[in-house]
């Protein structure tokens, strides 16, 4: 799920535009750009710990990317299924206790 998290995160910096980023994702463009480049920085099997405003930020990435892309979009552009998507979406509520 690694790349998934890398690959949501370049759908949202570079895929489509967000209204109210900061509201939507809750964090700042600019502190996305950097969340994303950390998580493109780090080594297939390695880990990365991130804040809980950061798995929040990418949680709600996810969230927004699941909607606008849809089934066939999604699996496209993120090489992942939609199911895969839930998956990790279910993944990051129970860690931050979300839903």
């Amino acid at each position: 799920m690694d790349l998934l998290a890398w690959n949501v995160a370049n759908e949202i910096v570079n895929g489509f535009r967000i209204e109210q980023f900061t509201t939507t994702i809750g964090i700042s463009v600019e502190q996305f750009k950097e969340l994303a480049n950390c998580l493109r920085s780090v080594q297939k099997g390695q880990s990365v710990r991130v804040t809980v405003t950061d798995a929040t930020a990418l949680r709600n990435a996810l969230v927004a990317t699941l909607r606008e892309r849809g089934e066939e979009e999604f699996q496209t552009r993120t090489g992942y299924s939609l199911a895969a998507g839930d998956t990790m979406l279910a993944h990051l509520d129970g860690q931050l206790g979300s839903r």
